[in-house]
């Protein structure tokens, strides 16, 4: 073969070679991206924590301006833009000069490198501005479920699930912790059912007598389970306290207003006396103007004197000035009636004012106090009864060995990420933690049928029937 033949030999032989790589790298990208397809989204999720940090709606960016002046042979400050912003909720930023600029998404040197090209076609400068932006602080991440302090903590890079766990006061103390722990639980939640047992009878004693105050009731008709517990000191103290201020609250507003009706029968007395006054008076002008009549006929005739003619007159004026004031006082003597119905009227309005708006808080404060005791309740039986059973089984270490999961927002889809103590955490996590519950045949309370030793699993305490027999009331 010549030496030509041999060289497109090898040619070929390189070309063909050439080829087939091209052809295996094809082969290698489609594959790739074929398994990227398949991937499920907690593998791309997972390289978010140690990717390049984006920015997301409340960082805070410190942005820091800066140009070099070869005319002045120095670097300029620009003071007016150097500060602190905020990623707002539409995930921009909003800055002088410039506008609002999006930011969400978008790492800091990205955003540095627009910002300088906004303030470059803003200014008319040649070159842009050297920009540098820094996370001064991250968004927040949340740790909700069985933690001791669930909320919201500001975020430091590298956090992780167990980190940010610890950070809310780690997981929730569970009954495996001791039977002397439970014990205190149980003596303080039977102390509290206690209190608000105690609370519940003053309230419902209250409630009667507001509603005997409305109904403007001598006596109180209080509740059967209340009169049921008079043997008891405390039933019966309360009881004695709300009749001694319902009594002293009628006394007192029985004696305003009769006061206030002696005051109108005062004025009634009074404006009968000034009517029959009136009607002197008018007697006595009748007669003065027969005897003043008189007089003028004979001053006529020459029979009688000017002077007396006069007299008369003066003396009949005078009465018709007293009649005035006499019809002034009568009006003043009504008007004073009338006030006093009113001043009746407001003393009834202010005191059922007073007691419905009393009632209604009472009967508010009942339904509350009923809540309450029933939650109560139910951890006084979670504290003697589930779990002392699972403190004698021993409990399961596993068993309650927390559960983590992390619901993240990526692109504006929220999605749940299985997580480990290990797991890197990213700002605006939502971290969920939560404690299994022991399973029924872990604690052995399949056994209470046998074992009559063992306590009842009916979901009650002692405290419970008298409580609920209180609401009912």
């Amino acid at each position: 073969m010549s030496s030509e033949g041999v060289m497109s030999g090898q040619r070929r032989s390189r070309l063909g070679s050439k080829w087939t790589g091209r052809w295996v790298l094809s082969v290698m990208a489609a594959c790739m991206a074929a398994a990227m397809l398949v991937l499920p989204p907690s593998a791309g999720v997972a390289q978010d924590a140690t990717s390049e940090y984006r920015l997301g709606p409340q960082d805070k960016i410190r942005l820091s301006v800066y140009e070099w002046r070869a005319s002045r042979d120095e670097v300029y400050e620009w003071k007016a833009l150097n500060t602190e912003y905020v990623v707002n909720g539409s995930g921009r930023l909003s800055i002088p000069l410039i506008g609002e600029i999006p930011a969400a998404g978008k790492t800091t040197a990205v955003l540095a490198q627009e910002i300088g090209e906004k303030l470059r076609e803003r200014m008319g400068f040649v070159t842009a501005p050297d920009i540098s932006v820094e996370v001064a602080q991250f968004r927040p991440f949340y740790v909700t479920g069985d933690v001791e302090k669930p909320g919201e903590y500001s975020y430091r890079p590298g956090l992780t699930v167990l980190q940010a766990v610890t950070i809310a006061g780690g997981p929730q103390k569970g009954a495996a912790q001791g039977q002397a722990r439970l014990e205190r639980e149980a003596i303080a939640a039977r102390g509290e059912l206690q209190l608000y047992s105690n609370e519940m009878s003053a309230l419902l004693a209250r409630s009667a007598r507001l509603t005997a105050e409305l109904r403007e009731s001598e006596n109180i008709d209080f509740p059967a389970a209340l009169r049921e517990r008079q043997s008891d000191t405390s039933v019966a103290t309360i009881l004695a306290q709300e009749e001694l201020i319902h009594e002293t609250k009628q006394r007192t507003f029985d004696n305003q207003v009769s006061a206030l009706e002696k005051l109108k029968d005062y004025l009634v007395k009074e404006v009968a006396s000034i009517s029959s006054q009136i009607e002197v008076h008018d007697k006595q002008v009748e007669s003065m103007k027969k005897e003043l009549g008189d007089v003028k006929s004979l001053v006529a005739k020459g029979l009688s004197t000017v002077a007396r003619q006069g007299l008369l007159e003066r003396a009949e004026a005078q009465l018709l000035g007293d009649r005035l004031r006499l019809e002034s006082n009568l009006m003043k003597a009504r008007q004073e009636i009338g006030r006093v119905d009113v001043s009746i009227l407001e003393l009834r309005s202010k005191r059922s004012t007073e007691t419905t708006t009393e009632l209604r808080a009472t009967q508010q404060r009942l339904e509350e106090l009923g809540q309450r005791m029933s939650t109560t309740a139910k951890l006084l039986y979670e504290s003697e009864v589930i779990a002392p059973l699972y403190v004698r089984q021993g409990g399961r270490p596993d068993a309650l060995s927390p559960i983590y999961t992390i619901v993240r927002v990526n692109d504006g889809l929220s999605f749940e990420l299985g997580a480990t103590q290990t797991t890197l955490v990213v700002p605006g996590d939502t971290i969920k933690v939560e404690l299994p519950a022991p399973r029924a045949s872990d604690l052995g309370i399949q056994q209470q049928a046998k074992d009559p030793t063992l306590p009842r699993s009916d979901n009650r305490s002692p405290q419970r029937p008298r409580a609920a027999e209180l609401r009912s009331q």
